[in-house]
């Protein structure tokens, strides 16, 4: 989408386009979606990123602080799949910290 949000160091630059497939995916008011896709079609990347959008977009004073998951059948999966994903597309959004390996996390 190429979104840009506003920092007090200047704008932060969201450099992911979505497939004209998932466009209306990430466009969705509804909390929950299904996609039906073939293989490599992109499905980890555009969830990645909406779950990356949705924390950001996230109001920071609200209590409790926003909890974004992203869920496979194993750990492995997660990992093997999802993680390297995450680390790339969030590295403009890191606070202070690196990504925590061990727990497979990454604090915006």
């Amino acid at each position: 989408m190429g979104k840009s949000l506003p920092t007090p160091e200047g704008p932060l630059t969201f450099d992911y386009v979505p497939r004209q497939q998932f466009r209306p995916y990430h466009g969705r008011k509804q909390r929950h979606a299904v996609q039906i896709c073939h293989r490599r079609a992109g499905k980890t990347v555009a969830c990645i990123n909406e779950l990356l959008m949705r924390a950001i977009a996230h109001p920071v004073p609200r209590k409790p602080p926003g909890r974004f998951g992203f869920v496979s059948p194993t750990y492995t999966q997660s990992k093997d799949v999802a993680w390297e994903y995450l680390k790339s597309y969030s590295r403009p959004f890191f606070l202070s910290e690196t990504p925590n390996e061990s727990e497979l996390r990454v604090d915006l």
